[in-house]
């Protein structure tokens, strides 16, 4: 494999996660707990690509990668609807503050 290839699986991998400092971890996490909020179905609007920049944009935010962005869900007990995808979508309401500006708890 490539360096580059190992790079971007490793930015899209899970376990990128664990490599955030436990503040960072705390702060991903809690901005997660208080603007996403979960559901049963799967929501197909939102990838985890795409959630992880409303995390950057928002106040308090600051750069992360896709797979710390997936890794930080798990910890936020949300799973993926298909793992096998390289942007996982979750179960996630269309009602979440992250969806609607103005109104993150953070």
């Amino acid at each position: 494999m490539y360096e580059e290839d190992l790079t971007e699986k490793r930015i899209n991998s899970p376990e990128d996660y664990q490599g955030l400092s436990d503040e960072k971890k705390e702060r991903l996490c809690d901005w997660i707990r208080c603007n996403i909020f979960p559901r049963k179905t799967p929501n197909h609007e939102h990838s985890s690509y795409k959630l992880k920049h409303f995390f950057e944009h928002d106040k308090g935010g600051f750069y992360i990668t896709n797979g710390q962005f997936k890794g930080a869900m798990i910890a936020c007990s949300f799973e993926p609807v298909n793992e096998n995808e390289l942007n996982w979508h979750f179960r996630i309401s269309q009602k979440s503050p992250v969806f609607h500006r103005g109104l993150s708890c953070l």
